[in-house]
């Protein structure tokens, strides 16, 4: 097998564990897939020579493992450890900026770190619809063989959102609506 090969395999691998994350409402179960998703992805990025994707995708690991950690003892991952992540992204991509695809690799990620972090899995599915949709862009002008996985994604995140979780953003909406409602106009 080639290294194009391996690549694209663990490719599929990352998109069926990243479709599964996506069919979970309890975010202790998203957050596993999500770990799977990126150590698979990692490694793609890494054979394909994608450094600051394979180096931000080990960041991105470390960050769902304490992610996890936090959500199986039941707290909320604090606020200034996602800036720490956000700023490791950010320094990663600077240092090892090659092309303009980059800036699509971190804006990414930035996504990335706000979506596994919140406590409903449908703000983090909206988050994770801007996340593969940045990360595609990417792959279309640096990493083609990851293309596949981010086409699915985005596709099954808009299935999701449609079966999952349009109660949810239905709701918020009309408590938006009905916020203004109240509001007394002046003349």
């Amino acid at each position: 097998m080639t290294v194009s090969q391996i690549a694209f395999t663990l490719g599929i691998a990352a998109t069926v564990a990243a479709v599964l994350s996506l069919q979970f409402k309890r975010m202790i179960y998203v957050i596993s897939c999500q770990l799977i998703t990126n150590a698979l992805l990692c490694v793609q990025y890494l054979l394909e020579g994608g450094s600051s994707a394979g180096i931000i995708s080990v960041i991105a690991v470390v960050q769902t493992v304490l992610c996890f950690a936090y959500s199986f003892v039941g707290k909320r991952f604090p606020l200034w450890f996602t800036a720490v992540f956000v700023c490791a992204y950010t320094a990663v991509t600077v240092i090892n900026y090659k092309s303009f695809a980059d800036v699509f690799c971190c804006a990414a990620v930035w996504f990335f770190a706000i979506s596994i972090v919140q406590k409903h899995s449908y703000v983090s599915r909206a988050c994770s619809f801007v996340n593969c949709s940045l990360w595609l862009i990417y792959d279309i002008i640096a990493a083609p063989s990851a293309i596949l996985t981010h086409v699915v994604m985005v596709a099954t995140i808009i299935i999701s959102i449609i079966r999952l979780d349009r109660k949810d953003w239905l709701a918020l909406f009309s408590k938006s609506k009905e916020k203004k409602d109240k509001i007394p106009k002046t003349s």
